[in-house]
């Protein structure tokens, strides 16, 4: 939890602060082959060791999520649940045998324009 500290402390921005903690959170996902899957599997099995720390990844997002919406960075009805998911799936699909090496790049983006609203929306060209 060092990075989700880290971004606390140097980051003003909330919307930027949302931006890095999505980055980060990517990153851990990705850090090991296979991990998407057994993250995914986790939640729906509420006695799962691993259920626990998607749930933390999750209220960790909420927080950075719901600084954004309050500062006008991020859509009212964005949930900090479905960055998580959206994070874990677009980590699940660098290992599918239909992406390539612009697919995460791509993704990404997506997924940043959907919770991003118009007023932050320069900040995509950061990652």
């Amino acid at each position: 939890m060092s990075r989700r500290d880290a971004i606390r402390r140097e980051e003003a921005d909330s919307g930027i602060a949302l931006v890095r903690w999505l980055e980060a959170l990517g990153e851990w996902l990705t850090a090991f082959d296979g991990l998407p899957e057994p993250l995914r599997a986790a939640l729906s099995e509420e006695t799962s060791p691993l259920a626990i720390t998607c749930q933390g990844f999750i209220t960790t997002t909420d927080e950075f999520l719901h600084a954004a919406q309050r500062d006008g960075a991020a859509h009212p009805w964005v949930r900090g649940r479905d960055l998580f998911l959206t994070v874990l799936a677009t980590a699940w699909v660098r290992s599918a045998a239909l992406a390539d090496e612009s697919s995460p790049q791509a993704l990404h983006a997506l997924m940043q324009s959907g919770w991003m609203t118009p007023r932050n929306s320069s900040a995509s060209g950061s990652t």
